[in-house]
């Protein structure tokens, strides 16, 4: 799987791969927002007109975590609280524990690809529900509910003549 343009394809060849590699890790930098707003940029341009992996890489290497092979190299917001090898399916298993309290379980053939499926799995599924999340402010024909909570207003104090004084701290 030579051309990984979105989050499923990258979580499949992560998940099919025996072992992390360079490429791999351009992949993962690239969907998870960890190179600089320049280089996503520049990543962009080419693998919209067609440009390989290979070539993404060669250009990127010295931004590039090594996500796929490096166990310190977590991707942004992963929390990996389990990982183990099972001997019934041969490969291993990593559980990533989302801040709601929910777990994303991911497989993969080495323990470093494990954690970074499950790591992938959970930031996609919160964009995803972030995206699909209704508008949380009520619109103009709102009707609070007896006995609900109201938020506290703020209002900024008024300017008047004494512009000039100087600042009073208040307790």
């Amino acid at each position: 799987m030579d051309e990984v343009a979105n989050w499923g394809d990258l979580i499949a060849a992560l998940q099919e791969a025996e072992t992390g590699d360079r490429k791999l890790d351009a992949m993962v930098a690239y969907h998870c927002g960890a190179v600089g707003r320049d280089a996503h940029q520049m990543v962009r341009l080419l693998i919209d007109e067609g440009s390989s992996w290979d070539l993404v890489f060669e250009l990127m290497e010295g931004e590039i975590p090594a996500f796929t092979t490096s166990l310190d190299a977590a991707v942004p917001g992963e929390n990996i609280v389990c990982a183990i090898y099972s001997t019934k399916y041969q490969r291993w298993a990593a559980v990533h524990r989302g801040q709601d309290g929910g777990e994303v379980l991911a497989w993969a053939a080495d323990e470093v690809l494990a954690r970074r499926v499950a790591g992938l799995q959970a930031i996609r599924g919160h964009a995803v529900a972030e995206r699909q999340r209704p508008e949380e402010l009520p619109g103009p024909d709102f009707q609070p509910q007896p006995g609900a909570q109201r938020r506290p207003e703020f209002h900024l104090p008024e300017l008047g003549e004494a512009e000039d004084e100087d600042w009073k701290i208040l307790f």
